[in-house]
Parts: C-alpha cells; structure tokens; sequence
C-alpha cells in the first residue's frame, strides 16, 4: 500500500513539473524589470563621523546576458 501511495504521488509530482513547462512566446517591455533600496552607512578612517547612506536602483535585463540600470545613492 505504501509504495503504490508513493507511486501516485511521484506520477502526480511528474505531472504537474511537466505540464508547468511552456514555449517561449516573445518578450515584453515590462517583462525583467527590478526596483532596489539599498541602505547603509559610510564613515572615514580617521577623525570621521557616521554618515547615513541610502540610494534606489532600477535594472532591466535584456536577455540572460544584456542588461542596464540606473542608480542614485546619497549620503546626508
């Protein structure tokens, strides 16, 4: 009993991964796009103070290899 359950649920498993693969139809522009905050510090080696740093980032990718972004960081 406990190897047919098993069986189905391998069978039901397969299923499933195999009917999630889908032909490549073409991109989109919105398609890869990804927004990141980045948040941190920064302060000199000697006689500094801490200074707060943070900075947004937007990054496309073209394809698995090309891709571009544009960054702002500011420290205050």
């Amino acid at each position: 009993m406990k190897k047919i359950v098993l069986s189905l649920l391998a069978c039901a498993m397969f299923a499933v991964a195999a009917n999630a693969q889908t032909a490549i139809e073409g991109k989109k522009f919105f398609d890869n796009w990804s927004v990141g905050l980045n948040v941190g510090g920064a302060t000199p080696l000697h006689n500094g103070s801490f200074h707060p740093v943070i900075g947004i980032g937007v990054d496309k990718k073209l394809n698995t290899v090309v891709g571009f972004g544009l960054e702002f960081t500011s420290a205050f």
